[in-house]
């Protein structure tokens, strides 16, 4: 009985594992649609654009939490397409009474005007960064204003 029961579980096993290996050898291998692996200091920032507005939002890690982060943006004169997001940090770690010891994000937000096609770019305290730019609608930071009608309370 043993026997047929081991045969029974040799047939099925193989014939999961030939399935599996049918469906591998279909799979389509582009090498094209694989994402490229980051630097570990990329700065990944939101863009959206609104009437010759531009607005970056994204944030920083820095290694403790008394920093203070300063932003700017330039514009090549010669080429106005051309946006470099500066950002200058402060260690004031002998300022403050109490920091803590760990890495901590430092949100930033630029608004410039531009052109609507830019090139952008990215500084931290004066070295080039890697820079991942994610486009999204533009978004009033004051919300959404629901109106309830012309004056009064609403039926």
């Amino acid at each position: 009985m043993i026997k047929w029961i081991i045969l029974v579980v040799l047939i099925v096993s193989g014939a999961i594992l030939g399935y599996i290996y049918t469906q591998l050898s279909n799979t389509p291998t582009d090498t094209a649609a694989l994402s490229q692996v980051e630097a570990p200091n990329t700065v990944h920032v939101i863009h959206s654009y609104k009437d010759g507005i531009h607005r970056f939002i994204g944030q920083i890690k820095l290694p403790h939490s008394c920093y203070s982060v300063k932003t700017d943006v330039l514009s090549d004169p010669k080429d106005p397409s051309v946006l470099v997001l500066s950002l200058t940090t402060k260690n004031n770690i002998l300022d403050e009474k109490i920091c803590a010891n760990i890495q901590t994000r430092y949100p930033f937000e630029v608004i410039a005007d531009a052109p609507e096609h830019i090139q952008t770019t990215m500084t931290i305290d004066g070295t080039e960064v890697p820079l991942r730019v994610t486009e999204t609608q533009w978004q009033d930071s004051r919300g959404t204003v629901l109106n309830a009608g012309s004056g009064g309370t609403p039926e």
